[in-house]
């Protein structure tokens, strides 16, 4: 959400200020607008959106909550860094979660969600002539994916780790461009995935969701 685009809700929703205020700061740390480590000035803040510090207090509290920064008695709050650790565990769960879900969504799949995977599949597949940067379409395709497994427990699972996934997703598009090779590589597993899930194949559609993860945790870690 870009300065312009935030004024623009805030005038439409005033009442929805708190809220607005923690999607644009959201926004700009998932896209290393704002970096891993960068300390945070509440006043410099708030000045820059016209507002008083509280809204932009709360929205900081919401962020610590989601693991997305750091409030230190007493200092400036800083954004959280990347840890390898954490992606590590991010992608475990991940592939057990999306793998489950996949399976379930091969059985549960509407027409309307496979045009959509359809969709997203050929916008991914134009690279730098697509418009929709790639982390949100390798988002999207997968949270369909998740949203037609029709399981609650699935969906909470994978709230857990969604915000984080992102940034890691942009730090890849941004900070370490993925190779010809990756490019190819998570192209054949996407497409793949969404053949599997149009043809109603399971078994198929989880390894797929599984490797997918495998290779996105290759292009964060080396291994």
């Amino acid at each position: 959400m870009t300065k312009e685009e935030f004024e623009a809700k805030l005038k439409d929703s005033p009442f929805l200020v708190g809220d607005l205020v923690y999607q644009w700061l959201l926004d700009r740390i998932v896209t290393l607008d704002i970096k891993p480590g960068a300390c945070l000035n509440e006043s410099q803040l708030a000045n820059h959106l016209g507002l008083s510090r509280t809204p932009v207090h709360s929205a900081l509290e919401r962020l610590q909550a989601d693991g997305m920064v750091q409030l230190r008695r007493g200092k400036k709050p800083i954004v959280s860094t990347l840890d390898i650790s954490e992606y590590d565990a991010i992608a475990n769960l991940r592939a057990a979660v999306e793998s489950k879900a996949a399976s379930q969504a091969a059985l549960l799949i509407t027409p309307a969600d496979i045009t959509q995977l359809k969709k997203i599949t050929l916008d991914i597949e134009r690279r730098q002539d697509s418009i929709v940067p790639y982390p949100l379409n390798d988002t999207a395709f997968h949270e369909i994916i998740l949203q037609a497994a029709c399981n609650p427990y699935l969906q909470k699972a994978y709230e857990l780790y969604r915000i984080k996934l992102m940034r890691y997703r942009w730090f890849i598009f941004l900070s370490s461009p993925p190779t010809e090779q990756d490019y190819a590589s998570r192209e054949s597993v996407h497409r793949g995935l969404y053949l599997a899930l149009k043809s109603h194949f399971p078994q198929q559609a989880a390894e797929l969701a599984e490797l997918d993860a495998t290779l996105m945790r290759h292009m964060v870690l080396g291994f």
